[in-house]
């Protein structure tokens, strides 16, 4: 009588696993955690947008945007200018540097007048008064072929007369 193996056909004791080493044990463990810390950290996005600031004796400019994205991805900006004396002629230059590979959809509220000089994106607007605010939201998106860090310049300006100046900067990553 042939004798009956208690294991399927091909395998044997031989391929059987005794346990998990310890190392085997914790290191997907391990990976996990730290994938999480990188990831809690903020070093890959996510993080509340901050707000940087700009302020001269005639207005104070305020730009609160995303610093770390990644393609793909939809982000929004929010501009202030609040007038500290009349600005007849306000305008928002972006320099292109700035927004560069970024798809712009929309700009709330729409300017008066648009332009393209020098290297800026410029947005005319209505006057301000002393203590009045004009608060800019704009919407975007990266293009997917940004990666890298886009530097760039963000100007109030009472027509020519620059009267604040912010140096964003947006890092995008794969």
């Amino acid at each position: 009588m042939a004798q009956v193996s208690p294991y399927p056909d091909g395998i044997g004791p031989d391929h059987l696993v005794k346990g998990p080493s310890p190392m085997r044990a914790w290191l997907p463990l391990a990976v996990l955690g730290a994938v999480l810390l990188v990831a809690l950290s903020g070093v890959l996005g996510g993080q509340p947008n901050p707000v940087i600031a700009a302020t001269s004796g005639s207005a104070r400019l305020e730009l609160k945007a995303p610093q770390v994205l990644r393609n793909g991805e939809f982000f929004e900006l929010r501009i202030q200018s609040r007038a500290h004396q009349a600005i007849d002629r306000p305008v928002v230059a972006v320099s292109a540097t700035y927004w560069r590979d970024l798809t712009i959809n929309s700009m709330i509220p729409a300017p008066t007048e648009e332009g393209f000089a020098d290297g800026y994106f410029t947005f005319e607007f209505a006057p301000l008064a002393a203590g009045e605010v004009l608060e800019l939201k704009i919407d975007g998106q990266v293009n997917p072929p940004l990666v890298g860090v886009n530097r760039g310049v963000l100007e109030l300006r009472d027509d020519t007369r620059v009267v604040a100046r912010l140096n964003p900067a947006l890092r995008v990553l794969p």
